[in-house]
C-alpha cells in the first residue's frame, strides 16, 4: 500500500523556494548560452542553433516519464523503460536526426 506525504509549508517558504529557483534557473540559461555561442561548438557543429530543437523534445520526453511515473504506471528503470517504448524510441530518434543535421 502507498502512503500519501503531504508537506506543509508557509507562503513565505514557497515564495523563497520561487525566488532560489528562479536565480538558479536563470544562472543555467547563462551557462547553456555560453555552451552554445562557446568556440568549442562552432568547432564541432556547423549550424548549432539547431541542438536549441533538442530541448523540446528532451523536456516532452521528461515530462512523459514523470507523468507515466506519478500515475504507476512505470515500475521499471527508466532507461529499460526508455529502450522498450515506441514514443520513447521516435524521441530519441529525433534528437539523433536534429543532432545529425546540426553537424
Amino acid at each position: 500500500m502507498r502512503r500519501r506525504i503531504t508537506v506543509a509549508a508557509t507562503s513565505s517558504q514557497i515564495w523563497t523556494t520561487a525566488q532560489l529557483w528562479h536565480q538558479q534557473r536563470l544562472r543555467g540559461c547563462g551557462r547553456v548560452r555560453h555552451l552554445h555561442y562557446g568556440p568549442d561548438v562552432q568547432k564541432l557543429y556547423r549550424e548549432p542553433r539547431l541542438l536549441w530543437l533538442c530541448v523540446p523534445l528532451i523536456t516532452l520526453w521528461l515530462n512523459r516519464v514523470w507523468l507515466l511515473a506519478s500515475r504507476g504506471h512505470l515500475d521499471e528503470d527508466p532507461v529499460a523503460f526508455a529502450l522498450t517504448d515506441r514514443m520513447s524510441l521516435l524521441i530519441g530518434a529525433a534528437v539523433v536526426i536534429v543532432a545529425l543535421m546540426a553537424v
